[in-house]
């Protein structure tokens, strides 16, 4: 039960999101001028790019291992190499 309840949690969070992404574009481009609704485009996609190289792609297997509950895989885990991902220094 616990399952299934965590799963319509993620699905109905996933809906909300992914509605909130489709309908903000809409309404900013309304809202604002063409050069400023432009610029916040490029930042919000140099901002995607640059966390997803940052995090290392991880971010997206978040919710896979929540559903699939592979007992290796717990939150702490993921965060915790998400801290040491950011943390590690940069060799040149």
């Amino acid at each position: 039960m616990r399952r299934a309840i965590s799963s319509l949690v993620y699905v109905a969070s996933f809906i909300c999101g992914r509605s909130a992404l489709f309908v903000a574009p809409l309404v900013l481009s309304n809202l604002l001028s063409t050069a400023d609704y432009g610029r916040l485009e490029w930042a919000l996609a140099a901002g995607t790019l640059i966390s997803t190289w940052s995090l290392l792609g991880t971010a997206s297997a978040l919710p896979l291992v929540m559903l699939v509950g592979e007992p290796r895989a717990t939150l702490r885990g993921i965060y915790t190499h998400h801290l040491l991902a950011e943390a590690a220094p940069v060799s040149e």
